[in-house]
């Protein structure tokens, strides 16, 4: 396997609110290793879509439990 970064961005939802920017935050997060059988995809581009906007205004899931990642089409 090559050699990996230890660290990737994503996108995190630390508050509730309408205005996506305002509620979200780019963080640092350990790089995951693959287990057997497994295999690690690289995004090089990531939409934010309707669903991550209003999940984020908690339109979706009012028990919803902060802070969370973003990008429901990527997340596993």
């Amino acid at each position: 396997m090559a050699d990996l970064p230890s660290t990737y961005k994503k996108i995190v939802a630390v508050k509730f609110g309408t205005n996506f920017r305002d509620v979200t935050k780019v963080v640092d997060a350990p790089m995951p290793v693959p287990e057997e059988g497994q295999v690690l995809v690289k995004n090089r581009f990531v939409g934010i879509n309707a669903s991550d906007v209003n999940f984020t205004a908690g339109k979706y899931d009012p028990n919803a439990k902060l802070p969370f990642d973003c990008g429901f089409e990527v997340n596993n």
